[in-house]
C-alpha cells in the first residue's frame, strides 16, 4: 500500500481459499468425457431422448466449473477495489466503502484449514462467506474437505500478503477454537 497525494494506492493481489488442484483434477473427468461426447454427437439420432436432454446440460455444467474454478477467490487491485468471487456469483467492494474485513482460517483434519470471509461495510451491512457450509453438516465429507480446505502453507502466504491492509483482520484457530495466529 502507498500514498499517492492522498489517495492510497495498494499492489495487486490475488487470493484463493479453495484447494483448486483438487477441483481441477476433480474436472480432469474432460479425459473420459471428451470421447464419450464425440461418441455421443456421431451417433445422435440413435441416443434416446433422455440422454440427449441430460448430456448437453452435464456438458454446459462441466464446462462452466472449468471456467470459475481457476477464479474462485478475491483480488486486490491497485484502484482500491476488492472482486471476490466465492462462487458463481461476483462482488464488488470498493475499500473506502469498507469499515473491515474479517478473515478466519479454521483448522480441519490433517491440517488443512478453512475460511470464513467478512466484509463489513462503514453503514453497517454484512457480506459473509464462509467455505466450510459446503461440507460442515454432510456424512461422506472427504471429497469436499479436500476441496474446500487448504493448507497451512497457502494460509501463511495468504496472511503474509495482507499484511499491509490496514481494513483486513485475519485469524487462524486451531483445531479447539483457540487462536493461534491475528494479524492485529
Amino acid at each position: 500500500m502507498m500514498s499517492n497525494n492522498g489517495s492510497m494506492t495498494y499492489k495487486n493481489k490475488w487470493l484463493s481459499f479453495i484447494n483448486k488442484g483438487i477441483m481441477i483434477l476433480f474436472l480432469g473427468l474432460l479425459v473420459v468425457i471428451v470421447p464419450c461426447s464425440y461418441l455421443l454427437f456421431t451417433y445422435w439420432a440413435e441416443m434416446p431422448i433422455f440422454i440427449k436432454i441430460f448430456w448437453p446440460i452435464l456438458l454446459a455444467i462441466i464446462f462452466i466449473g472449468i471456467i470459475i474454478t481457476p477464479l474462485n477467490g478475491m483480488i486486490i487491485t491497485k484502484k482500491g477495489t476488492i472482486l471476490f468471487l466465492p462462487d458463481f456469483r461476483l462482488k464488488k467492494f470498493n475499500i473506502k466503502d469498507l469499515e473491515k474485513i474479517t478473515i478466519v482460517f479454521s483448522e480441519w483434519e490433517n491440517n488443512k484449514y478453512s475460511v470464513m470471509v467478512k466484509f463489513v461495510y462503514r453503514d453497517g451491512k454484512v457480506f459473509n462467506k464462509d467455505y466450510s457450509k459446503q461440507f460442515r453438516n454432510m456424512k461422506n465429507k472427504k471429497l469436499a474437505i479436500s476441496m474446500y480446505t487448504i493448507t497451512k502453507r497457502k494460509v501463511n502466504r495468504i496472511c503474509n500478503k495482507l499484511l499491509d491492509l490496514s481494513i483486513c483482520v485475519t485469524t487462524i484457530l486451531d483445531k479447539n477454537r483457540n487462536i493461534t495466529y491475528q494479524s492485529k
